[in-house]
């Protein structure tokens, strides 16, 4: 009894411990909380659909225009959001204090873990100095909200459970089932790097249960339950898959499909990516000295042999990270394999514990040299480490986006929607903080960038039919037309210039409002998906137009339908080529002000490549006569 009770005094006082040095790290952002925009704004939109309708189904986006593949990290959102409501605090601290929890509870056990792993219990200070190691490398990042930070602490915890499994610890099946499903619905390159590990470790783990005879009373309740937790994670992809058309499994499937056409990085861009994702050449350093602290240390082979199969594992999933990288498609972001940076300083935590413990045990009887062993290992990690911190400058918690709302609930009237477009796709991380901030004042907002949908979600994105009132742009090119504006960015109101008769107006025409149109190329400008619309304006005064050119061509064979002003004009079938449609137009089809032109495309389809774009036609230019 007394033993249990030390060994829980000892873990809740290794996850103050963790805390308290999360904390220490991560201050800055937990205290300001800064403002959503960017990939941070774009997974608020999508928590809000769990508020909004009741069910979440898939995970952050991909830029490949599919979603990875599970809600979890969102729901785990929403119960912090439900549980301090009342708080008082802003949405980004309730998610900060969810990631800083999170973050607190898996670099604890990871510790301790490791701690058991290697010694068969809990030894104190080589667990403290394991959670002092990673904390010392990973820093700030283990609190971060973007979601190639967010699965850093899981994956670590992962790797330990895979390590106690490999003892034939079934006792951890259902934790390695949670976290094997936290990280697949976190990034859509998780089953691999976690599936592959597990097996590797329940297929040791049985052998190791077999040499002392298989318990399958003590066996099958675990296993069971871990069953029960996979299959929840499974739910939402399954359902997705089976009921949603087209399902994000089909569009993730699609996209890995279309990988194989492309071009795949060099080894000069290998090294370049693996050396984004090494720690400081401290590590090694400390590393170097734990090791050779260890051989004169003398260990027995038995002592030593935990730590040189966690070595071999990690040293495993380190070679598998290169050959599966190496086969994606160029250039490669350091981003998608952030997951894995903990690898290096959980290998030096497993062997300077392992040095720590081993030190500790030569100097049982003698108190003082303990206490310079345990202080040696901490100020080895402390003045070799980096201790990345969150920024001392962070962003304002009063930003540009409130202002910018609040004169879009001046300037609208009370009920009607705010549709805004912006310049540039390089707007777009502002566009999504805006959108966020327009939520959260209750002022019903959406963008015109239909293609844009898998990041801001459909219910952000403008009906083919809504004008947009206003575009945003970078101050530096209101030229005095900006309604309102900031140092950074305006709000340029959408005024449209009447077009005149007789004269081409090209794919990228300000006198032509594009909706539902990809950002424009060199050449032409691509449709969206099904539904594409053009609106012009035509002057009071001018003679009405009896004819309209539109120079196109197509994606392969496509149908298309054209309407002018709801009235259908055109209907025929492009064989790719780029042609001249020659439309007659009747008297009184056409009429002073806006006139929309809107093309259906039944035909629209993804090329046979990774580009995850829906193309039909593609656009050049339009003449009135």
């Amino acid at each position: 009894m007394k033993r249990s009770l030390a060994v829980l005094s000892s873990a809740l006082v290794l996850l103050g411990f963790t805390a308290l040095l999360l904390i220490s790290l991560g201050w800055y952002s937990l205290i300001a909380g800064g403002v959503p925009a960017w990939d941070f704004a774009a997974d608020m939109l999508l928590g809000n659909r769990i508020r909004d309708e009741g069910v979440l189904l898939v995970g952050h986006y991909s830029r490949y225009e599919f979603n990875h593949p599970g809600p979890f990290w969102f729901y785990y959102n929403h119960l912090f959001e439900l549980g301090l409501e009342r708080s008082g605090l802003s949405r980004t601290h309730i998610w900060l204090f969810g990631q800083t929890t999170m973050a607190t509870l898996l670099v604890g056990f990871t510790g301790a873990g490791l701690s058991l792993y290697l010694f068969g219990t809990l030894r104190f200070w080589p667990a403290a100095l394991a959670i002092f190691i990673l904390c010392a490398y990973l820093g700030s990042d283990l609190l971060s909200l973007w979601m190639p930070h967010r699965l850093i602490a899981p994956y670590l915890a992962f790797l330990v459970c895979c390590l106690l499994l490999m003892q034939g610890r079934v006792v951890l099946l259902p934790l390695a089932a949670l976290l094997t499903g936290v990280l697949i619905h976190g990034y859509a390159t998780m089953p691999l790097f976690t599936l592959l590990p597990l097996t590797l470790a329940l297929l040791l783990g049985w052998r190791t249960q077999h040499k002392a005879g298989i318990d399958w009373a003590m066996i099958a309740p675990w296993a069971l339950v871990a069953l029960l937790i996979a299959g929840i994670f499974v739910l939402p992809i399954a359902y997705d898959a089976l009921y949603v058309s087209p399902s994000n499994l089909s569009k993730l499937l699609y996209a890995q499909h279309g990988f194989s056409f492309l071009a795949k990085p060099s080894w000069a861009e290998m090294l370049t990516f693996i050396d984004s994702l090494l720690p400081s050449q401290g590590l090694w350093w400390a590393l170097a000295l734990a090791i050779i602290s260890l051989l004169a240390l003398r260990p027995r082979l038995a002592t030593v042999r935990p730590a040189l199969q966690a070595c071999a594992l990690l040293l495993g999933l380190a070679l598998l990270l290169v050959v599966y990288y190496k086969s994606t498609p160029a250039p490669l972001y350091d981003f998608v394999a952030l997951f894995a940076t903990g690898i290096a300083p959980l290998l030096l935590a497993s062997v300077l514990a392992l040095t720590l413990n081993e030190a500790l045990r030569r100097a049982s009887y003698a108190y003082s040299v303990q206490t310079l062993v345990v202080l040696a290992g901490f100020i080895l990690v402390y003045l070799l480490a980096p201790f990345k911190q969150s920024p001392e400058r962070v962003e304002p918690t009063v930003s540009e986006f409130a202002e910018f709302a609040d004169f879009i609930r001046g300037d609208l009237p009370r009920e009607q929607i705010a549709a805004i477009d912006y310049a540039n796709h390089d707007l777009w991380p502002f566009m999504a903080g805006l959108l966020v901030e327009l939520d959260r004042q209750g002022i019903k907002a959406c963008t015109t960038w239909r293609h844009m949908g898998f990041l801001y979600t459909d219910a952000m994105i403008c009906s083919v039919q809504t004008l947009p009132q206003y575009r945003v742009v970078v101050a530096e090119q209101c030229a005095e037309q900006c309604v309102f504006s900031t140092l950074n960015h305006g709000l340029r109101p959408i005024q449209l210039q009447a077009l005149s008769l007789a004269k081409d107006y090209d794919h990228n025409s300000p006198q032509l409002l594009f909706q539902s149109w990809y950002p424009a190329e060199s050449q032409h400008r691509w449709s969206t998906g099904y539904s594409s619309s053009i609106t012009f304006e035509l002057d009071q005064q001018a003679p009405r137009p009896h004819e309209l050119l539109i120079s196109v061509s197509s994606f392969g064979i496509q149908r298309v339908e054209i309407f002018l002003n709801e009235q259908p004009v055109y209907t025929g079938e492009l064989s790719g080529a780029q042609t001249t449609l020659n439309i007659p137009l009747n008297s009184g089809i056409t009429h002073a002000g806006n006139n929309s032109l809107r093309f259906v495309l039944p035909d629209a389809q993804q090329p046979q490549t990774a580009d995850p774009r829906v193309l039909a036609l593609a656009f050049k230019s339009l003449q009135l006569n």
